[in-house]
């Protein structure tokens, strides 16, 4: 597709969005920088890489563009050769990305970036699509990319405390971070969250974990009922005794010895 205007493609994107763009910055009515400003704020269009193709050869204009969020930016008079093997590399990176982004949307889980800046907040340059689900609808990865207090306003307050200390404590001694922890849902109910993730330090004092959260409600649960039956098991002033299907006595409780005067 081609368009002479910024309008004109801004609209031709919008209704078959490409696979790359090259962008003038000399333009009628909108310039090219307007246009990858527009771009890049279309939660429809902003992952497509925009390369500047422009006679606008200044520092100035490179480092504006590049700001905004271009992928490349080739100058006029253009090598074909060399130009095209650098589309050709951005294409194929931008390949990789999607097919990333395909895995990650299929994990049971939430795959992340969480980072901790020096001064103590914090952010999730990175999570995936999975985040909105896990949270009740509450929460999407644009929502916390450049803050993370609305992640930990859903966790539950009597967990918050020893979730900080993990946190803190994996950054101290960049050991693994794994902890159980709970969080609130709209509706009343709770649910337990499993993360882990591995921390590495940064050039500029914060620290960034890579890691995965996912939903263990259904475990807690079932760990749960299996220790309201122990405690039947073992409490019950009645005797019982868990065989297997050949006959075979498994287990007694104190009761079936105190009756029988079997010991167990």
């Amino acid at each position: 597709q081609i368009a002479t205007s910024g309008e004109t493609g801004l609209a031709l994107a919008a209704q078959n969005p490409p696979n790359l763009i090259l962008l003038d910055v000399m333009m009628p009515e909108m310039d090219g920088f307007e246009v990858c400003r527009r771009l890049k704020a279309d939660p429809r269009l902003k992952h497509i890489p925009v390369v500047f193709v422009t006679a606008a050869h200044d520092e100035s204009s490179e480092m504006a563009g590049l700001a905004l969020g271009a992928a490349d930016y080739i100058t006029k008079p253009v090598n074909v050769p060399i130009a095209r093997q650098r589309i050709h590399n951005l294409l194929a990176h931008d390949e990789v990305l999607n097919r990333l982004a395909k895995v990650a949307s299929r994990v049971p889980g939430v795959l992340y970036e969480f980072r901790q800046h020096p001064d103590g907040s914090a952010c999730f340059p990175y999570a995936s699509d999975a985040i909105c689900a896990m949270y009740g609808n509450r929460i999407t990865p644009a929502d916390i990319r450049e803050d993370a207090s609305p992640v930990f306003a859903l966790i539950h307050p009597d967990d918050l405390s020893d979730l900080s200390r993990s946190i803190e404590q994996s950054a101290r001694q960049l050991t693994l971070w794994n902890h159980e922890y709970r969080i609130r849902c709209d509706n009343g109910t709770v649910r337990w969250l499993h993360g882990n993730a591995m921390p590495e330090p940064q050039a500029d004092g914060a620290v960034l974990w890579h890691g995965f959260i996912s939903d263990i409600t259904e475990r807690k649960q079932a760990e749960e009922s299996m220790r309201l039956a122990a405690s039947v098991f073992s409490n019950s002033r009645e005797g019982i005794m868990i065989t297997r299907t050949d006959g075979t006595i498994v287990d007694v409780n104190d009761a079936f010895t105190q009756i029988t005067g079997y010991g167990r």
